[in-house]
Order: C-alpha cells, then structure tokens, then sequence
C-alpha cells in the first residue's frame, strides 16, 4: 500500500496462485479507496482477459469480505452486469473498459485501475496498458492544474488545507489515477524497462509463492480427442495416486462443462453410492456353486433317448461291505461323456460321405 501512494504505477509479480486477484483490491479497500469521503472515491476496477475469470473472481472476493448480497463487489460483462450506485469494486474484462474509454477517455469514475494477467499479452491488454499510460499522465497533470497556489505565509508543510480549500475542485477526475500491472514472473521487463509507456521505470513488488515440486510427464503420442485423454488421465490419477486436487485446463466452457460431467457421471456421489450399493447386494448374497443339469423322466421317449446312450466306463472295486461295489467315473460326466461320443460318431459319418468325392475330384 505505501508503493501504491507513492507510486502512480506499480508492478506487483508474483507465481499463480500467490493471491494477487483476491488480496490486492481486498487491501485497497480497506486501505480508503472507493470509500466516498476518503482521498481516493472512484472505483477500483479489476481486468481480467477471461469472462468467466471476471465472474468467478467477483464472487470469490464477495465472500471472502462477507459483503454478499450488498453490492460493494460487481462484475461486469458482455451482456452480463450486477453493478450499481453501491458498487466499490468493479471486475470486468478488458473490453468492456476499453468501451468505456469511448466515452469517457479519463475514466473519471475509477481512482484505482488493475490490470491482471498482464503477462499473457493478448491485443486488449497491451491496448489496454498502452492508453492507461497516457491516462496516468493525464490525470497527474489535471490534479498538478487545479491544485491552490500557496501564498508566501502559507506554511509548506501543511497538506492537509490543500484539500480542504474551496479553490479545488471536488471531482474525482482531479484525484491522481493509479495503476497497479500484476504479472507472473515471465517478461516483466516489457513493462519496467519500456521507455514509450514509462519515462520512469515504476517499483516491482515480487510476491514469494509456496514453492512445491513439480514432474512433468509427456505422452509419446499426441491424442486426437485430447477432452477424452484428460478424462482417462484424470480418472487414473484418482483412483491411483493420494488424495489431492486435479488442475484441468481446457480451450473452452463447452469442454469444461462436457468434461465436468464425464467425471460427475463417474465420481459423483450418486454414482458412488450405486455402487456401493450394487457391491454390498453382491456381498450379502451367498456363493451357490453350479449344479449339474438335471434329466426327468418323460415315459418311452426319455426311455428311447436312454437306449441310444453309451454307458459311461466304469470300474468294480471290491472289499465293501455287504458284496456291493462302487461305481467310479472315469474323470467325465455321464452326459458328457456320451455327448464327446455322439460327436465323435457324427465326425466319422460326415468323414464317410465325403471320401468318395475326395476320391472322384
């Protein structure tokens, strides 16, 4: 906060995921920015390239400050807007700032403008960073006109009769607008060390992220439908390695949301809990081992099927009591037995009738 007041621009770089996009406007507004009776009353205006980032990004800080439902935190997108006259930060994406510039080429509205993701250098940020330069120097210089010239008996110090005199105007188009680029680490110096946007080099504040270690895993080959690969990857990663968050990027909203019910359809907990279900069924049920078929009596037709069937090899043992003997099978089934039988007579027939006409051919 002390480089942003003493600074018109200021470079914040740090890794994704070092809080940037949440904590950054959180601490200008508790700092006094956007606040109506405070130095600094415009808005505080975010940029994201991305719609969805804008959105997602207004509702994450919304809850992080407990002002849902208040209205202090809006987004601002095609077709889409939640802002109002309580608005005191304002996500949007680039285009929809650039339009307003249109109309009001000062941005009079804003005392603080964000400008993140810098480093991705798509065609409206770089547009974007170019004219807001040019707007910094405007607005330094239209608050250095309208400042009260001090009288010779004025004290020099006193900083504070320089706001209050009614010879300054009271609009927030006087107030100084800063501009605050947050990058990653990649290619800062396009911004620092570019002399067209900058005359002097403005502060770099590197944020330190948690450092963790990171292997990269190339495919051998490059998959045609990469949505399903990553669904297959995903669903391996899942079921085999810790317990942890999976990071998916995709091209588009069509394939997350495609993609996101593939996962929901298997790892859901409706489908979970199916199978779950399915296995404790299965569990409960007791093992029945396979019986053999079982043959009844159907009069003189079974006893006709009876007569054609081969009796199945057996041995006599002696030595039980009472002269009986055990009959033991010799490794098959009796019907089984008879079946291997009757093929073997049908391969023989078959075996006749084309001999002959082997012989004559």
């Amino acid at each position: 906060m002390d480089a942003i007041r003493r600074h018109p621009v200021v470079v914040i770089c740090g890794e994704t995921g070092s809080g940037k996009t949440t904590q950054v406007p959180q601490f200008l507004y508790e700092a006094g920015w956007g606040q109506d009776g405070g130095d600094n009353p415009g808005l505080i205006g975010v940029t994201q390239p991305r719609r969805v980032a804008a959105v997602s990004m207004a509702r994450r800080v919304e809850n992080e400050m407990g002002l849902k439902g208040k209205g202090i935190v809006s987004h601002q997108i095609r077709y889409d807007t939640t802002t109002s006259a309580t608005t005191k930060i304002k996500f949007m994406t680039d285009g929809v700032i650039l339009r307003e510039l249109a109309a009001d080429f000062l941005l009079s509205k804003y005392s603080v403008v964000i400008v993140d993701e810098a480093h991705e250098r798509s065609i409206n940020t770089d547009v974007l960073i170019g004219v807001l330069s040019r707007i910094v120097r405007l607005r330094l210089k239209t608050w250095m006109e309208n400042l009260p010239k001090k009288t010779p008996g004025q004290e020099s110090d006193d900083k504070s009769s320089s706001t209050s005199t009614p010879g300054m105007k009271t609009s927030i188009c006087c107030q100084p607008l800063r501009l605050i680029i947050m990058s990653a680490t990649l290619r800062v110096s396009d911004f620092t060390l570019n002399s067209s946007l900058f005359s002097e080099p403005p502060p770099v504040i590197e944020i330190a992220a948690r450092q963790f270690p990171v292997a990269v895993h190339f495919m051998r080959r490059t998959p045609m439908d990469y949505v399903s690969e990553a669904f297959t990857k995903a669903a391996k990663i899942h079921a085999r390695l810790p317990s942890g968050g999976i990071l998916i990027f995709l091209t588009g909203q069509l394939e997350i949301t495609k993609l996101c019910k593939k996962l929901e359809q298997k790892f859901g907990k409706k489908s979970v809990e199916a199978r779950k279900a399915r296995k404790a069924a299965l569990q409960s049920k007791p093992f029945q081992y396979p019986r053999a078929p079982s043959f009844q009596s159907n009069g003189d037709r079974d006893a006709d099927d009876h007569a054609d069937t081969v009796p199945e090899p057996t041995t006599h043992m002696d030595g039980f009591p009472s002269g009986e003997a055990e009959m033991i099978n010799l490794g098959k089934d009796k019907h089984e037995f008879a079946g291997d039988l009757t093929r073997v007579k049908n391969a023989r027939t078959i075996l006749r009738r084309w001999t002959p006409m082997r012989r004559k051919t």
